[in-house]
């Protein structure tokens, strides 16, 4: 049976949570959105979780880029009048303010000291209840390039998230050429930007008159969202791999994602599947070994499962919460000449995985990894609110207390079992940059891999071993290899 994850918007609560300060925990019911409240009087920080459902920064499909151009202009230094109005204020309240847009949701988090938190989400809130939109058309274009520019590392996953969230295919979008307007973003926002679209979390050391403001903070949002949403699933039909030319870079930063469907009772025993061979930190997994310690042709290797489904929230206990559509993501980085020999290895390493298991000491191991993240992120009021939001949004307000007996139930032949369900017969989408892409995607057809060992490795030692992998099958139809000249 699968996870099917709904989303009770309209639930209408106010949960206080009290931890570590002594007080008693109490329940009031409420009649508009949805809030969270882990306090904690002996902290000295407080913040304040704001997450509207807006679907994918792409979307949506008539104009794409509009979620994830909305936030940024709300808040933006760059943009206008909110200049003053929110982060130049912001930083003279010592106010700090992060934003992540997920695949469903746009999260803002607001941090600062107790005796400024009331203030800085009064900054906050004006934000979203006036915003303004005006003489945006002229900026558009450049704003949306500046938005796209990032490091390397971040751009591969995201072309990989976003061929993945396409379905397979090319059209996915970072400089779309549409034209989009100031009508376009207003219409976005009136549509999105709700008070049955919104969920709230406070944690730390929180004021007693934020808590009473908060109630009816948003009371003038309009209650018209566009939150239901199709349920995603993963459609790709053949492999992919997106060349991204940088003529002037000097390391291949590359990405690998594999996407995973993941059966209700497979996903804890997943997640031990993932840090196995993906690490927990650097170098403790099977492919950093393998890439950075065995050959040293890579810097770095980790791996991670991302999720891909309506209803996840990015940030609560592990970074994870129950989805039955995920994505196994390696980001790594090597030279332009081992980057094919580099892919290959990787997916030879999942390969030998599966067939030979994943031993019992590594699965206890990662277990007490699990349980003691769990106990240390519990702890900290910010990571507790955000996991009782994420209760909220897969609807399991039992997922917290349950986590510690499902970890500890995790048997060594569920964890094989869930690793051949998962990458028996794989399919994948890589995204590298590299100088250049005409001559890379030729070396990828012309059916040769070399490699070149750095000056420490005892080459004769994995000579013997890396030659079956050298001689693995590849991507071979020319237009499944996609090159991108103009991503930034």
């Amino acid at each position: 049976m699968k996870l099917h994850l709904a989303i009770p918007i309209m639930s209408v609560i106010l949960l206080l949570f009290i931890t570590g300060c002594g007080d008693d925990d109490t329940r009031v019911d409420k009649s508009l959105y949805e809030i969270v409240i882990v306090k904690d009087t002996s902290q000295y920080l407080g913040t304040v979780t704001i997450m509207f459902m807006t679907g994918h920064a792409n979307d949506p499909d008539d104009k794409d880029g509009v979620a994830g151009l909305v936030p940024r202009i709300l808040i933006n230094h760059d943009f206008g009048r909110n200049k003053t109005c929110l982060v130049d204020s912001l930083a003279v309240l010592n106010a700090k303010l992060e934003i992540e847009i997920g695949y469903e949701y746009t999260t803002f988090s607001l941090i600062s000291n107790s005796d400024n938190l009331y203030s800085a989400f009064n900054l906050l809130a004006f934000s979203f209840l006036h915003p303004d939109f005006s003489n945006l058309d002229t900026k558009l274009k450049q704003i949306t390039a500046n938005e796209n520019r990032t490091d390397d590392s971040a751009l591969t996953v995201n072309v990989v998230r976003s061929v993945l969230f396409h379905g397979g295919s090319d059209d996915f979008a970072f400089s779309t050429g549409r034209e989009l307007t100031s009508t376009d973003i207003r219409n976005f926002f009136d549509n999105y930007y709700c008070k049955d679209n919104i969920a709230i979390g406070i944690s730390g050391n929180v004021p007693e008159s934020l808590q009473v403001f908060m109630t009816s903070a948003f009371d003038s949002l309009k209650e018209n969202s566009k939150k239901s949403k199709p349920d995603f699933e993963h459609t790709m039909e053949d492999s992919i791999v997106v060349l991204i030319e940088r003529p002037s870079t000097r390391i291949s930063h590359f990405a690998v994602g594999i996407p995973i469907e993941i059966e209700t009772e497979d996903f804890y025993p997943t997640l031990i599947v993932a840090l196995y061979l993906g690490g927990c930190v650097e170098g403790s997994g099977l492919i950093s070994e393998r890439l950075v310690f065995d050959r040293s042709i890579s810097p770095y290797a980790r791996g991670t499962l991302l999720p891909i489904h309506a209803g996840f929230s990015e940030h609560g206990i592990l970074d994870m919460v129950p989805s039955e559509n995920c994505t196994f993501i390696i980001e790594s980085a090597t030279t332009e000449e081992n980057l094919e020999f580099s892919l290959k290895l990787i997916l030879a390493s999942i390969k030998d995985a599966v067939k030979n298991g994943i031993p019992g000491d590594d699965i206890e191991r990662f277990k007490r990894y699990l349980l003691n993240s769990f106990l240390l992120r519990s702890a900290c009021p910010e990571k507790r609110v955000k996991c009782l939001l994420d209760e909220i949004l897969i609807s399991d307000s039992l997922f917290m207390e349950r986590f510690e007996s499902e970890i500890l139930k995790i048997s060594d032949s569920a964890v094989n079992m869930a690793l051949k369900e998962a990458f028996s017969d794989i399919r994948y989408v890589i995204a590298a940059v590299v100088k250049d892409a005409e001559q890379t995607k030729s070396d990828l057809l012309d059916g040769s891999t070399d490699v070149n060992y750095d000056s420490a490795v005892e080459e004769d030692k994995l000579r013997y071993r890396d030659l079956t992998i050298r001689e693995r099958g590849f991507i071979t139809e020319p237009d499944r290899i996609i090159i991108r000249q103009n991503i930034y």
